[in-house]
C-alpha cells in the first residue's frame, strides 16, 4: 500500500479510489458535460497537480460539480499503483444493476514533473545518480544490494551516450533551418505535424511521392523538431515528408499512440496535394517504438476494418478488448520502412530485464502489463496467429493485399544492443511466411541502433546514399 500525502493529512490508494468512484457515478448520468473535459481516450483521466496529491485534486473538482446522486452498487473495486514511481492509479470496478453493469477500469495520471525524469530520455541522469549511489556512502561501502541491475543500468547509460553522437548533425541541422520549408499543421486535437516540402505546389503529373516518419523514443520522449535535419535529407532526394507529433506516455498508452498515427495519415491524405505531394503514394517510415507504431498501425487497421474476424483482439468470455479497433480506416498505403524496430513485446520486455531496464522502460506501461496485452500489441504475433487461424485462406489472402501494403523494407543494424536484430528477422520471417514477396531485410553490419537515423541527418554519408537507393526501389 502507498500512501499519499496531502499537508497533514494522508491518503491510501483506496481512499483515492473511493473517493472517486463515489464522485464519478454521482455525476455521470446528470453531467456528462462537466466531466467530458476530465477525460483522455480510453477511460484516462488527468488529475490537475504537480505532485502525486493531485487525485484528491480530480476528487474536489467531481464533487463540486451540481450532481444529482444515483444508487450504483459497485460489487469489486480495485485499485492499484500502475507505477509507484510514476505516481500513476489503476481502478478497477464492476458496476450494477442496470443501466450501468459493467466492468470500468481508469488510468489516472498526474500532470507536471512527478518523477517524470524515468520515462522522458532521462535515463543518462538516473543511470548516473544510480551508480554514484552504489559506489560510495558514508562508510564507503556498495549502498544497493543488487550490484548485477547497477552494473546492467550503467552498461545502457555508456551505450546510450555512444549512440547519441550528434557532431555530423549539426550541418544539416544548419542547412536545414535556413534552406528549408516546414508547414506546421494541427492534425488531430491539440497535436501538431510539419510538412517538409520545397515550397512549391507541383501539376499534377509531377506530384511527389509522401513519407510519413514516426520517430521513436521508447514509447515516451521524442519530439518532431528533432528530425527535421532527416526529413530535409528525405526531401532533397525527392520526396515531401510528414512528421507528426503523437501522445507519449505517461500521457497516452499505445490505443492513444496508433490513433495520433492514424489521425497524421488520414489527415496526408487529405491534404498533401496543396503541397505538391501525391495522395495516392503515401509511405510510411518509423525507427525503433515509431517502426512499432507504424507497423502495428497497418495490421490493426487490417483488424478494424475486417471487423476483428481474421485475428480476434478481444477476450471470447467477457469481450473486453485486448486492443480496441481504430476509430478511421486508413488510406491506402504504398509502402513501410521500418528502421531498427521491436515487433515483439513479449520478446522484448525479456530483453530489457535482462539489462535491467523492465522497470525503467515505460515500454510495459504502454503496452497494458500482461502477455495478452503484448501479443495483441505485436505486429509478429498478430500475424503469426493469422497465419495459423482456421479462416477461409481466399478471404485472407484478399484482406490481406487489399489491406496492407505490398512492399517492406526492414533494416537493423548488426551491432544494435538496445532492440535486438532478431525482431527485424522475425517479422521478416513472418511477412513471407504470408506470401509478401516484396518485402527485404537489411542487415547493417557494426551498426548500432540510433545510426540508422542519426545517419540519415547528414545528406553524404556513404549509408544515406545507400538508404535513399534501397527507398527508391521500395517505394513506387
Amino acid at each position: 500500500m502507498i500512501c499519499v500525502k496531502k499537508g497533514t493529512s494522508i491518503m491510501s490508494v483506496d481512499q483515492i479510489a473511493k473517493g472517486f468512484t463515489d464522485f464519478y457515478y454521482n455525476a455521470f448520468d446528470t453531467n456528462r458535460a462537466g466531466l467530458a473535459p476530465l477525460y483522455r481516450d480510453v477511460s484516462m483521466l488527468t488529475y490537475e497537480d504537480k505532485q502525486f496529491v493531485g487525485a484528491q485534486n480530480i476528487v474536489n473538482h467531481l464533487a463540486s460539480l451540481p450532481v444529482q446522486r444515483i444508487k450504483h452498487l459497485i460489487t469489486k473495486c480495485d485499485a492499484q499503483p500502475s507505477h509507484p514511481t510514476q505516481g500513476s492509479i489503476l481502478i478497477t470496478f464492476d458496476d450494477s444493476p442496470a443501466p450501468m453493469a459493467f466492468v470500468q477500469t481508469f488510468n489516472l495520471y498526474p500532470e507536471g514533473t512527478s518523477n517524470y525524469f524515468v520515462y522522458n530520455g532521462w535515463l543518462l541522469l538516473y543511470g548516473l545518480a544510480v551508480c554514484l549511489y552504489a559506489a560510495t556512502n558514508a562508510n564507503g561501502s556498495v549502498a544497493i544490494s543488487d550490484v548485477k541491475r547497477i552494473v546492467k543500468l550503467n552498461v545502457a547509460l555508456v551505450q546510450h551516450v555512444k549512440g547519441m553522437m550528434l557532431g555530423p548533425v549539426i550541418p544539416t541541422y544548419a542547412r536545414c533551418l535556413h534552406y528549408h520549408r516546414i508547414s506546421h499543421a494541427v492534425f488531430t486535437r491539440s497535436l501538431v505535424l510539419d510538412v517538409h516540402h520545397d515550397g512549391r505546389a507541383s501539376s499534377k503529373s509531377a506530384l511527389a511521392p509522401v513519407i510519413v516518419f514516426i520517430y521513436g523514443g521508447a514509447w515516451s520522449s521524442g519530439s518532431k523538431e528533432i528530425y527535421a535535419p532527416l526529413a530535409y535529407t528525405l526531401q532533397t532526394a525527392g520526396y515531401i515528408v510528414v512528421v507528426p507529433n503523437y501522445s507519449l506516455h505517461p500521457n497516452g498508452l499505445v490505443e492513444e499512440m496508433l490513433d495520433d498515427v492514424a489521425d497524421a495519415l488520414v489527415w496526408t491524405e487529405a491534404n498533401i496535394l496543396s503541397y505538391g505531394g501525391d495522395p495516392k503514394n503515401i509511405s510510411i517510415m518509423g525507427h525503433s517504438a515509431g517502426a512499432h507504431l507504424a507497423s502495428l498501425v497497418l495490421i490493426h487497421n487490417l483488424n478494424s476494418v475486417t471487423q476483428n474476424r481474421l485475428c480476434p483482439m478481444n477476450n471470447e468470455y467477457t469481450g473486453q478488448y485486448f486492443l480496441r479497433p481504430l476509430t478511421r480506416s486508413l488510406p491506402r498505403i504504398s509502402a513501410v520502412i521500418l528502421l531498427a524496430g521491436v515487433y515483439n513485446i513479449a520478446q522484448h520486455f525479456q530483453f530489457e530485464a535482462q539489462r535491467g531496464l523492465e522497470e525503467v522502460s515505460a515500454m510495459a506501461r504502454a503496452m497494458g502489463s500482461t502477455r495478452a496485452s503484448f501479443d495483441a500489441r505485436s505486429p509478429v504475433e498478430i500475424l503469426r496467429n493469422l497465419n495459423h487461424l482456421e479462416v477461409d485462406t481466399i478471404d485472407r489472402n484478399l484482406a490481406l493485399r487489399t489491406l496492407l501494403p505490398a512492399n517492406w523494407l526492414l533494416l537493423h543494424g548488426s551491432s544494435d544492443t538496445t532492440v535486438p536484430v532478431r525482431e527485424s528477422e522475425q517479422l521478416y520471417e513472418v511477412l513471407r511466411g504470408l506470401e509478401f514477396e516484396n518485402t527485404r531485410l537489411v542487415v547493417l553490419p557494426r551498426i548500432s541502433h540510433a545510426v540508422p537515423v542519426l545517419e540519415l541527418m547528414s545528406l553524404d554519408s556513404d549509408y544515406t546514399n545507400l538508404f535513399i537507393s534501397l527507398l527508391q526501389q521500395t517505394i513506387p
